[in-house]
């Protein structure tokens, strides 16, 4: 029986497509990247993983999926793709392979999406939110 790294393994060819394993140095890779392309399409919430892409100012290409698309404005900074969708996958990265400024655009715009939407101070405030709103939802129904 093949082990998932040995699959993984067998699929990579060294040059245009690597198994990295786990690694500490997730910013340095980031920084090296001219485009995150991350084709989930599980309910895993917003990726950390997209989060520190728009922080760092890369254009993404990642699904139309819940979480995914919370990182992503579709044609703003980066895509959104269908589902299990290779061939509109294969085509956007396409784009933005060809295309130095729309890649630097959409990296730009990232930046300013991750200052907008995903710093600290926004966080907070938006739980607070959630949990003051829960809270108020509690107490009418006489929950506390």
């Amino acid at each position: 029986m093949i082990t998932p790294r040995q699959e993984l393994n067998s699929i990579c060819d060294g040059d245009y497509l690597q198994w990295l394993g786990y690694r500490t140095d997730v910013l340095d890779l980031l920084k090296k990247c001219h485009i995150v392309a991350f084709p989930s399409y599980y309910r895993e919430g917003i990726p950390k993983s997209l989060i520190e892409a728009t922080a760092i100012g890369k254009p993404i290409v990642t699904t139309n999926s819940i979480g995914c698309k919370e990182a992503v404005i579709d044609g703003y900074n980066g895509f959104l793709i269908p589902i299990k969708d290779s061939v509109v996958l294969a085509e956007r990265l396409k784009q933005l392979i060809e295309d130095s400024q729309l890649r630097k655009t959409m990296g730009l715009n990232s930046r300013k999406l991750a200052e907008k939407g995903f710093s600290i101070e926004v966080v907070i405030k938006q739980h607070l939110e959630i949990y003051n709103s829960l809270l108020i939802s509690m107490k009418k129904n006489e929950i506390f």
